[in-house]
């Protein structure tokens, strides 16, 4: 009996420690709901009321920063010079302004001397206006010691506050952070016509391109389509033309923003340009000026603005370099029309042939039908041209001979029921530099492929009958 007695004596003091450890004087789990087993995130107190604001100032060791409401209830940027906020960044930083509450909050009786916050002499502040006057000024110390969380204390009010580390990227920065910095009056849906201009001859050197780019947006049996006007003629590619726009559209935050006054533009190369965009629209024209490069950038600039972007000097210098030809010689829908096909071999012994549509199914060696193969095989002639990208192209004329174009390794011919459609000529191949020439008389287009595309055409019209079935005589 006694043994019972010490074991449930033991368990008994067990019981009372555990409860000590662990149950003592618990705050209620405020991850749980009431009742529930499901975790929640628990709602911190709310420390600024973001839609009740009039005005916020960030003030900081690089200067200071204000915005107001204006009469519309839209947020702008009034000191130190007016301006439009930077929506991706200015909205953000008031979401999580909004979301701002005390992790912890320390009162006095607790708290170490405010040197030990960095709040004797914060590194930021935060001056609060709202509707009806009442104002809050909060005050940012330095990091906890984990990083996690700020040290901050609105003035006049006891408590230390620790709230989340997230606000010091947005107040930490000057003013042209939070400023619009992007290109204006640009509309990918309503463009007409797009130039590129390059009047720096060094630049154009350096890009190797000519000096205008002429394109015209216009509707085709296909639907709408970017057309070349000059230098060069036929249809471009409406990716590369899509993408340029949309950039400049939406893409084109920049990285720095600088003022300046009409008279200084000759000192940022802007007057004359280096290079431009035109983009004409049925109303009206949007130029954005291509200026000097300054520590890794290139500026740009727009009338309608006096300040300058500055951008990453290798995106403005692609987007400048950006041949809009083409990346294909031929289109597939157009292999879908084709009648015939001639392969000659003028650079070497190989004997030309021929090969012919004979039905939807079918085409066959010089047409005839005893020397018929599956129509999947014609891709082996036209798939280089329609799958496979071209690397660039070569506006040298006339053409030298180092191309090896006097005498190509394959001269091919497509030839739909109209007559000839496409003739396409494979001239060298450089191993060392992994380029072959390849020409297209009918649009004096000459282009090179980073592989040998010659090695792909079949030598001789046997190797289209190859694993080809005789059928069963009766």
């Amino acid at each position: 009996m006694k043994k019972w007695v010490s074991a449930a004596l033991g368990l008994a003091i067990i019981a009372a420690l555990v409860y000590l450890a662990f149950f003592w004087q618990r705050k209620p789990d405020l991850a749980k709901k009431p009742g529930s087993t499901v975790p929640t995130v628990p709602q911190l107190p709310q420390m600024v009321e973001v839609p009740k604001l009039k005005s916020l100032k960030i003030s900081n060791a690089l200067g200071h920063i204000k915005f107001a409401k204006d009469e519309n209830g839209k947020w702008e940027i009034m000191e130190p010079e007016k301006d439009l906020p930077e929506n991706i960044f200015f909205n953000t930083f008031l979401d999580e302004l909004n979301k701002l509450g005390p992790a912890r909050q320390i009162p006095p009786e607790e708290q170490e001397p405010l040197a030990q916050y960095g709040l004797d002499k914060p590194l930021q502040t935060l001056k609060l206006e709202y509707d009806g006057g009442r104002q809050k000024v909060l005050k940012i110390g330095k990091d906890n010691p984990t990083g996690d969380y700020l040290y901050a204390f609105f003035e006049g009010e006891p408590d230390v506050l620790l709230v989340s580390s997230k606000m010091r990227m947005f107040l930490e920065n000057n003013w042209n952070y939070f400023r619009f910095r992007r290109l204006v009056g640009i509309s990918r849906e309503q463009i007409q016509e797009l130039r590129v201009v390059v009047l720096d001859p060094q630049l154009r050197k350096q890009l190797e391109v000519p000096e205008m780019r002429r394109l015209m947006l216009q509707t085709t049996s296909r639907g709408r389509a970017w057309i070349y006007l000059e230098p060069y003629q036929g249809q471009a590619e409406n990716m590369a033309v899509g993408n340029l726009v949309g950039w400049m559209e939406k893409g084109s935050l920049a990285e720095d923003i600088r003022d300046t006054k009409k008279e200084d533009l000759p000192d940022w190369q802007l007057k004359p340009p280096r290079a431009y965009l035109e983009m004409v629209y049925p109303d009206r024209s949007e130029k954005v000026l291509v200026g000097k490069e300054l520590e890794g950038k290139i500026y740009l600039y727009q009338d309608k603005r006096p300040a300058v972007l500055g951008y990453d000097k290798n995106i403005i210098l692609e987007l400048l370099g950006r041949d809009f030809r083409t990346r294909k010689l031929v289109r597939k829908p157009e292999t879908l029309v084709l009648v015939k096909v001639e392969v000659d071999f003028p650079g070497s012994p190989n004997t030309p042939y021929n090969i012919a549509r004979l039905d939807d199914e079918h085409w066959a060696v010089d047409g005839n039908p005893e020397k018929k193969f599956p129509k999947a095989r014609l891709a082996w002639l036209t798939n280089n041209f329609t799958d496979k990208e071209l690397e660039g192209y070569i506006d040298e004329r006339p053409i030298p001979a180092k191309f090896g174009l006097q005498k190509p390794r394959v001269d091919l011919k497509f030839y739909t029921s109209a007559g000839l459609e496409h003739e396409i000529q494979i001239g060298g191949w450089d191993r060392q530099m992994k380029k072959c020439y390849v020409y297209s008389p009918e649009k004096d287009m000459l282009v090179w492929y980073e592989e040998d595309v010659a090695e792909w055409i079949p030598p001789s019209a046997d190797k289209f009958l190859l694993n080809i079935k005789e059928p069963k005589k009766p």
